[in-house]
């Protein structure tokens, strides 16, 4: 298939190219004929006379044999030329044409044996088309002009009025002669040409072939460009393209938010510059650095570099946030075995508080039967009234701060067990009074701690552990609060604690006179890690930890805020139990 299609397009640049040999040449020969016939104008003219009328020198009746028939000779070629250029007949007729000036030159010169070779001339002239049929016409049109001339008119073709019958022959021979060589040159030359053509078509096909694979390979290599393209704009990882010297090349849209550049920014920038160099220096082949972001802050990034020829690829995965929970886990951890050992030196310290106690009241109902007998003593004295008025008093203060540890202790015992995820009937009322006690050093020294429990407020099922850690959390939130309200002014705040039934459950409603919350962090401050608090002073995690809790109890936690007029938050906790008497 491929061969009989190299055969076809081979001659068909063929058949092109001898056309435009054809109609070049066809141009040329109409500019010689006209040449020509000017020229036997001029030739009739003033070579005409000397030759067939002696050494006189005037106009010669062959002057208008040489406009008429020249005129008629060469007209009709040029005509044919401009309306069918490169046709067989056009170069047939200028063939004919050309063969027949030859003959007027050699009429008008007299039959001269030297314009003879104009025929010769011709013959080369005509073997420009490269088509040795050409010479068919031409060789018969001048025999049939040498027999019929000589025949008829034999001074004007061969100069002597009455020559050998067959020298006309003669002539006819040379021109065959000439014939031979020039067709010989026509035929190498359409082989030559057939070579040429088929050394184009093959130069063609295998052209096309070679177009067709670097266009398949260009559309390969765009598809390929297009997908890495994709895969690198879209890939979930900060990725970018880094020179020999640190410079990002090009970076895809997650590392430009990893690190807080626009890409315009961030190509310009040497990626070296943005890491921690003492964190470099003191975790030298690991691949968790430090980088700081554009606003200044730092962000823990996985960072892997790729080494290819001509530049590297960067591999960036953004570890902030797993850091964050990393540490709040620790955190946890710590919480947990601070529980643990809260548990514990509650359970230690709880026996001898116990004695201290016992040994307080008795030291109170020992004093109280000595008093009579102190009075009646003989010590009786400005001292003995002192010690009658200051021991009861000192025995009482004891006594209140025993029970004030002693309730501390409670607290803590019962925090200590957060851990079951047990669902028990809980007085919600005893477990804010134990989380106020536990979160006193939060709020102590700036605010007030007012309680409206309901006296029959009924039990709920819960985990009291969880619970009571999401309200120690909003307690100790609403101190914090009220921290930032005060400032070191000498004012106090106020939280207000108030429980109530409601809807087959309990509402707990925890109101601080803070700062409030401003209207555009409302629905940011459940999220984790979120926290308006400095830094070291706030996880981000308690609200968030505390909303998940109250929604593991199928309850909800709603906020209510306003700028510098304090917080509330109302926690509601279903599936309410009637309370036991």
């Amino acid at each position: 298939m491929k061969v009989s299609c190299e055969g076809e397009r081979a001659a068909e640049l063929l058949a092109l190219h001898q056309s435009s040999i054809y109609s070049r040449t066809d141009r040329l020969f109409a500019h010689l004929l006209l040449f020509e016939w000017l020229w036997s104008i001029l030739f009739a003219a003033l070579i005409t006379p000397r030759t067939w009328a002696g050494a006189a020198s005037e106009p010669h009746v062959h002057l208008l044999a040489a406009v008429i028939l020249g005129g008629l000779i060469s007209i009709f070629p040029v005509i044919m030329v401009h309306f069918h250029p490169g046709e067989r007949q056009t170069r047939y007729g200028i063939a004919c044409a050309q063969m027949l000036m030859s003959a007027l030159l050699i009429h008008t010169s007299g039959g001269r044996i030297e314009t003879h070779f104009h025929i010769f001339g011709s013959l080369a002239f005509l073997g420009f088309y490269r088509d040795w049929k050409v010479f068919i016409p031409a060789t018969i049109v001048t025999a049939l002009d040498h027999w019929l001339r000589g025949w008829l008119y034999p001074m004007s073709i061969f100069g002597v009025p009455d020559p050998v019958w067959w020298r006309w022959l003669e002539h006819a021979a040379w021109v065959l002669f000439c014939d031979f060589f020039l067709i010989q040159s026509a035929l190498q030359s359409q082989v030559e040409m057939a070579h040429i053509a088929h050394q184009q078509a093959s130069l063609e096909a295998t052209n096309t072939l070679v177009e067709q694979e670097v266009s398949r390979a260009t559309t390969q290599l765009v598809a390929e460009k297009e997908r890495f393209r994709m895969a690198f704009e879209n890939a979930p990882i900060g990725m970018a393209l880094i020179d020999d010297a640190g410079h990002v090349l090009r970076a895809n849209d997650v590392l430009c938010d990893i690190l807080g550049y626009p890409h315009e920014e961030l190509v310009k920038l040497d990626i070296q510059s943005l890491v921690d160099e003492e964190e470099e220096e003191a975790q030298a082949g690991v691949s968790e650095k430090r980088f700081r972001r554009k606003d200044g802050e730092w962000a823990w990034i996985d960072y892997r570099l790729s080494r290819c020829p001509d530049f590297s690829v960067a591999q960036m995965v953004d570890l902030s946030e797993r850091k964050k929970t990393e540490e709040a886990l620790r955190q946890a951890q710590k919480l947990e075995s601070v529980g643990l050992l809260a548990g514990g030196i509650a359970h230690e310290i709880n026996t001898p508080i116990q004695y201290i106690g016992d040994n307080l009241r008795f030291l109170e109902e020992s004093f109280q039967e000595l008093e009579p007998l102190l009075e009646e003593s003989s010590l009786k004295s400005s001292d003995s009234d002192y010690l009658r008025d200051e021991i009861p008093q000192a025995i009482r203060h004891s006594l209140e701060g025993v029970n004030r540890v002693a309730g501390i202790v409670r607290s803590m015992k019962e925090y200590s067990h957060a851990g079951q995820r047990e669902l028990t009937p809980t007085n919600l009322n005893h477990l804010i009074d134990s989380s106020v006690i536990i979160s006193r050093s939060e709020w102590k020294y700036v605010a007030e701690l007012e309680t409206d429990f309901q006296k029959d407020l009924p039990l709920v099922a819960c985990d009291p552990g969880e619970i009571g850690q999401v309200i120690l959390n909003m307690i100790v939130n609403a101190g914090h609060a009220i921290q930032d309200q005060v400032a070191d002014s000498q004012e106090r705040g106020l939280i207000q604690v108030t429980t109530r039934a409601k809807n087959n459950g309990v509402e707990i409603r925890i109101s601080d006179s803070g700062s409030g919350i401003p209207e555009e962090l409302k629905a940011k401050i459940f999220e984790p890690f979120f926290t308006t608090k400095q830094i070291g002073k706030g996880t981000g995690q308690g609200l968030a930890i505390a909303q998940a809790a109250v929604l593991r109890h199928n309850g909800r936690i709603e906020v209510e805020s306003e700028r510098g007029r304090g917080t509330t938050f109302t926690i509601f906790l279903p599936g309410a139990l009637a309370q036991v008497g």
